[in-house]
């Protein structure tokens, strides 16, 4: 009888969701670095018992300053990348409909993040905004990818929304924009 108890119970916790890793992990103050408000990051981010940061060090010619991986209880939940190039000739939904499976955007909305012009859905968001890093023309291409983002809706959208807004404040912050 303990036996189908215990079976009953996890069975109930995997049908509602709920997560059997312990406990919620505590929110970080920043991802690889660069600062964040834990509301908007809490409203994308799983459900689990941990959470883990790593920063990539692109072995890459692009010109990628930033890119990071977040784990939820060993799982990428998120992968952030962030470019800086010179935008002449460049347009972002081009750049989209050329590799859209490399930005995690399936179903591709058009908005504005932070007076940006943007492209995003529930599980990614793609946004370029100006910084003048290296000379008077450069861009931050920011390339937020939620996988642990589980269907597309406005609500998730909207929350995508958010997150992005946030992390392009605190990354225009750290780089001096």
């Amino acid at each position: 009888m303990k036996v189908f108890t215990r079976i009953s119970f996890i069975l109930l916790m995997a049908a509602c969701g709920c997560s059997l890793g312990g406990g919620d992990y505590a929110l970080p103050s920043d991802l690889c670095g660069i600062g964040i408000t834990p509301d908007p990051l809490r409203s994308i981010l799983p459900q689990g018992g941990g959470i883990e940061q790593e920063k990539i060090d692109p072995d890459t010619t692009e010109p990628i300053v930033y890119s990071c991986r977040v784990r939820i209880d060993q799982d990428i939940a998120m992968a952030i990348t962030v470019r800086v190039y010179d935008p002449t000739g460049f347009d972002l939904m081009e750049s989209y409909r050329a590799a859209p499976s490399a930005y995690n955007i399936g179903s591709p909305y058009e908005d504005v993040i932070g007076g940006e012009y943007a492209i995003l859905d529930s599980g990614g968001s793609l946004v370029q905004t100006s910084c003048p890093v290296k000379k008077d023309v450069d861009v931050l291409e920011i390339n937020v990818r939620n996988h642990a983002a589980s269907s597309e809706s406005e609500e998730g959208r909207e929350r995508m929304k958010d997150f992005t807004a946030a992390f392009m404040d605190s990354a225009k912050e750290e780089f001096g924009c």
